[in-house]
């Protein structure tokens, strides 16, 4: 009870990251998750200096195994099973299907992020091939993580270009594969790159529209 008030208290505190788009499937109520399969976040963080881009953040492999985790920690807070594996963890007779899985989601979530407004209408699927994944055999749904960023090379650059990092969670049916819900989060914080639990808070944020469907 005590986790309920201090979740509807905080719904009353967010803006704009609660306003995640959400498959009218949820939002009726005809659908619940109830076993959530967490892969394994692709982020991407550019190292940036006066010249621009200078290469990827040496962490970024893992920072991509730690955001994995704290998404799934986030999640177990609700009455969902969870489940969250790191690619190390990955078997290496799923990572090809998993792979597979990935670049299908890529594909889909370039047409979410040109118009957003499409998941409500149910308008986008992976297809019925997600359910060959065998690593969520027993999931009804699986969660997508990507994020992007980028940080400055030095202190000197920090001073001109501050840290930033936007970041998706993307809730699909593990059966049929139709997008159940796009969320979004955003961090403009430096503390991020110290620690992934600088982030906790902008997940829970994210997540306010489907917590009644977990």
């Amino acid at each position: 009870m005590k986790l309920q008030v201090a979740l509807l208290a905080l719904w009353g505190a967010v803006s704009v990251l609660g306003d995640g788009q959400v498959n009218a499937k949820l939002k009726n109520g005809n659908r619940q998750m109830k076993s959530i399969l967490v892969l394994p976040a692709e982020t991407t963080i550019t190292m940036f200096g006066f010249k621009g881009s200078q290469g990827l953040w040496p962490e970024n492999d893992k920072f991509e195994d730690d955001l994995t985790a704290l998404v799934g920690k986030t999640l177990t807070l609700h009455r969902a099973k969870i489940s969250a594996t790191p690619l190390a963890e990955v078997s290496a007779a799923n990572r090809q299907e998993l792979a597979e899985v990935q670049r299908k989601f890529d594909s889909v979530q370039a047409q979410i992020l040109r118009s957003r407004g499409g998941v409500r209408k149910g308008r986008y699927s992976l297809g019925d091939s997600v359910a060959g994944y065998a690593a969520a055999s027993s999931a009804d749904t699986l969660v997508f993580i990507r994020a992007k960023g980028r940080l400055p090379v030095n202190l000197k650059v920090g001073a001109f270009l501050m840290p930033e990092l936007d970041g998706q969670l993307t809730f699909v049916d593990a059966r049929t594969g139709e997008i159940l819900a796009f969320l979004e989060f955003i961090c403009d914080s430096h503390n991020w790159m110290k620690s992934v639990d600088q982030l906790v808070s902008h997940i829970q944020e994210s997540l306010i529209p489907v917590w009644t469907s977990l």
